[in-house]
């Protein structure tokens, strides 16, 4: 657990930030600022609080009574996230992580770094790496075992006895089978079911959703 006294902020001024800034002041947690590069800075403030430029952090703390949310999405496959954490890492800020408390974790082990939303499940056995985002209802079932830098969104299910590799995303409402393995950088999207293997940087979609023609709604139901 970090320190009463660490100052806290957020890497990020987008909806994902906003919205982990909530849960965060929901539970009671006392954050300082936001933090961003300076080229996005368009105001002093956010939601109350200072924006500060990510490369005045040593000049307005102390590094080693500073920790950092990282609230980046799956920009770049998620490599926007991961050089924002080494750099963190570099410069000996503390990388802090968050557990919404309707979460179920059962994993052996969550790296540093991830957030974990409300009422998703990381199941019996499962384990997961750094600097994965959970979103709401999303699922990481038993024995499953996932590397770094993944995202996996609104109610998407990875099966049991699955490995995820690094920097993947699944989309809203996609589902695995069980036992295969995710190659990294691999694209799920919204609503797919992936049975097989995937090949580095392969993308999986679903049967596109097409208009019929000649028919309205009432001919159906």
């Amino acid at each position: 657990m970090p320190d009463k006294n660490m100052k806290k902020i957020i890497f990020g001024i987008t909806d994902l930030a906003d919205v982990l800034f909530y849960e965060l002041m929901a539970a009671g947690e006392n954050i300082d600022a936001f933090c961003v590069n300076r080229k996005y800075i368009t105001d002093t403030m956010h939601l109350g609080r200072k924006v500060v430029a990510y490369e005045d952090i040593n000049d307005i703390y102390d590094v080693h009574e500073l920790g950092c949310y990282i609230a980046v999405g799956y920009n770049s496959m998620n490599d926007a996230r991961k050089k924002i954490y080494h750099e963190l890492k570099e410069m000996e800020i503390k990388v802090l992580s968050f557990v919404h408390s309707s979460a179920v974790v059962m994993a052996e082990r969550v790296g540093e770094g991830c957030l974990i939303f409300e009422h998703a499940i990381l199941g019996p056995y499962s384990q997961a790496g750094i600097c994965n985002i959970f979103y709401p209802k999303s699922m990481l079932s038993h024995h499953s075992v996932t590397g770094d830098f993944n995202f996996f969104a609104i109610s998407c299910s990875v099966a049991g006895n699955v490995t995820v590799g690094n920097n993947c995303f699944i989309g809203n409402n996609a589902a695995t089978k069980d036992g295969i393995h995710i190659a990294d950088y691999t694209l799920i999207g919204a609503g797919s079911y992936l049975a097989h293997d995937t090949a580095e940087k392969e993308c999986v979609v679903p049967a596109r959703s097409v208009t019929i023609e000649n028919h309205i709604s009432t001919d159906f139901l």
